[in-house]
């Protein structure tokens, strides 16, 4: 039996290969005697009451530190696109939200990169979608990179009637969704529409279905 002297005001702590227990049971036993007889008295570790307040304070303050971004369905822009958020994005681990692009921004541009991500007021969010007329009868744009590897869905009529868009490249590893006449444009002026070898899967058929018209299609690996 050995026997170790503990100090009233300080919780102690038994620590061995396979666990880390607290000696609840024993505080009584030391504030009344001072003291702790045990096999394992040689294996113990004490914390100061008041060091145990600080790490409760810091625990409480790194949970308080965790910061949400707006909430779902607010509109945020990068400056250049503007994206409805469609998962709220906050700063803790695996915080990333999501979001849809609805509109571009810059009225000048000629040549659009969608981002896989984008990171607005310090928060992440992936592109997952482009919206429903998002380009819709744009006069200037002449290219399209839609760089979102991960992207699900283009909506019904993004780029309708985009009179001079030539070259769309889509670099998305799944297999996408197209709403009604995504791409349409009219006339005898076609856009030719290059996609990554990963993302063909039922994609004419997809686009047959949607009543697409005014492209022309070819693979080609772009990563």
């Amino acid at each position: 039996m050995k026997l170790k002297l503990l100090k009233k005001g300080i919780i102690y702590f038994s620590i061995s290969a396979f666990s880390f227990m607290s000696l609840q049971s024993e505080n009584a036993f030391a504030d009344e005697l001072g003291a702790y007889v045990g096999s394992d008295a040689n294996d113990i570790i004490h914390i100061r009451k008041d060091d145990e307040d600080n790490v409760n304070t810091e625990s409480e303050k790194t949970n308080k530190e965790v910061k949400y971004g707006p909430k779902k369905g607010k509109k945020i822009s990068d400056g250049v696109l503007n994206f409805k958020i469609t998962k709220r994005a906050n700063t803790g681990t695996f915080g990333e939200g999501s979001v849809e692009v609805i509109r571009l921004k810059k009225k000048s541009v000629r040549k659009v990169v969608i981002k896989d991500t984008v990171k607005i007021d310090g928060f992440k969010y992936f592109v997952r979608s482009i919206g429903k007329n998002a380009f819709k009868n744009n006069k200037k744009i002449r290219q399209v990179r839609i760089k979102s590897v991960y992207l699900k869905k283009i909506g019904a009529k993004a780029f309708y009637n985009c009179k001079k868009l030539k070259k769309v490249y889509i670099y998305s590893l799944v297999s996408l969704r197209y709403g009604k006449k995504a791409f349409y444009k009219k006339g005898n002026s076609k856009m030719t529409i290059i996609y990554s070898s990963e993302c063909i899967k039922n994609m004419k058929l997809r686009l047959k279905k949607a009543k697409c018209k005014g492209y022309r299609y070819t693979i080609k690996k772009l990563m």
